[in-house]
């Protein structure tokens, strides 16, 4: 019984370190036309969205970010 908990909280550790929040901070970057664009990301790597510093959503299309 002792192992088959120990391996439970051993998976149950493992799956939790697989999730990664998104950076923080203001994120400079720059499109393809050459402009330079300041966004901030939220969420994880499997739901995750930007947004312009005055928090109007983004639409990320290749390297590219579109108002949505």
């Amino acid at each position: 019984m002792k192992k088959l908990v120990s391996t439970l909280c051993l998976l149950l550790v493992a799956c939790a370190t697989w999730a990664a929040k998104a950076y923080p901070g203001p994120i400079t970057v720059t499109q393809s036309d050459g402009s330079q664009l300041v966004v901030l990301a939220y969420g994880d790597e499997d739901y995750h969205w930007f947004t312009t510093t005055d928090q109007v959503l983004l639409a990320h299309v290749g390297a590219d970010f579109f108002v949505a």
